[in-house]
Order: structure tokens, then sequence, then C-alpha cells
């Protein structure tokens, strides 16, 4: 049995900025939002919540930490009354993370910057022919990585499912819960 032990090394994602929650909301839950079906920034992580949004919504955010490292997200999407559902949704989302030009030479090289870039579109569909619970969606996205006269790119699409369970309710008091 061979043990590996990675400290201090690379990680080995193409790119990642793709690790770094674009959403404030999402960020303080840990990024543990893939169960999170009602605001329009839920498609980072299943793209199934749109079908559940309501008829307009968008959502943007800017964060800067240190060493001026920066991240940029805005997302929009619009419901529409398409296949037979009232549910039908379509959006665009962009996020870029990036790092001002830096030299740890000590001025023996040039200077370099980085940035990775995201942009995609999205559809999400509220399949009430089956339940009003249940949404299905996808996330389709172009992708770019640069490091100063280095870069690469590529698509990528993401499908998700959510289904809303309904809402639990506590005696004859009526206090709902989730």
């Amino acid at each position: 049995v061979r043990m590996h032990n990675q400290v201090g090394g690379q990680d080995d994602v193409g790119v990642p900025s793709l690790k770094i929650d674009p959403a404030a909301r999402q960020a303080g839950m840990a990024g543990t939002a893939a169960g999170v079906g009602d605001d329009a920034a839920s498609v980072f992580w299943n793209p199934g919540s749109l079908g559940h949004l309501r008829a307009w919504q968008w959502s943007a955010q800017y964060n800067k930490w240190f060493a001026g490292l920066y991240q940029a997200s805005f997302t929009a999407v619009r419901q529409f009354r398409v296949l037979g559902s009232r549910r039908t949704s379509l959006g665009a989302a962009f996020n870029v993370v990036g790092a001002p030009s830096w030299d740890a030479t000590g001025g023996a090289m040039p200077s370099v910057s980085a940035n990775d870039f995201t942009a995609g579109v999205l559809f999400g569909q509220r399949l009430d022919w089956i339940h009003r619970s249940v949404s299905v969606g996808g996330h389709v996205k172009y992708l770019q990585s640069r490091l100063d006269g280095w870069s690469a790119s590529g698509v990528s699409a993401d499908a998700g499912l959510l289904v809303r369970p309904g809402r639990f309710r506590l005696g004859r008091l009526g206090l709902g819960v989730f």
C-alpha cells in the first residue's frame, strides 16, 4: 500500500477559480448549497434550481482579497412560459477571478498577471407534468485561464435535478419547517 500525502504541493484543479464560491450566501454556508433553490446564484451549485426561481432575478458580487486578488460575478435569470410550464428559466452568468501584476524575482524578470474567466448560458425547467416540486437545469460555460502570456480555454457543461420537499407543518399551530 502506497500512501501519498500532499503537503504544500500544487493543486490538481485546472481552473482553481472554480473552487471559489461566487456568491456571498452560499460562501457563508461553506459551499453546501446544492439544495438551495431560490436565488439566481444557485446555478453555480445546482442548475436544477433554476426551475424554482421567481419571475426575474439577478445576483452580483465583487470581492477583493489580500495581495490585490479580486473576484467579480454576475448572474441574471428570467422566466418564460414554455413547454406547458409557467416555470421555464433562461439566463446568463459570468465569473472572473484575477490577480494584478506581481514580481517575485526582485526585478530580475518582468512582472506577470493572472486571471480565470467563466461565462455561460443557463436553462431551467420545472417539470409540472411530473410534479411541481421537480425541476431540471443546465449550465453550459466557456472557461479561460491566463497566466501572463500563456492561456488555456475550454467548454464545460453542468446538469442538475432539484426536488423540493413539501412544507412540514407542526400541528395546529401552522408553523412551517423547510
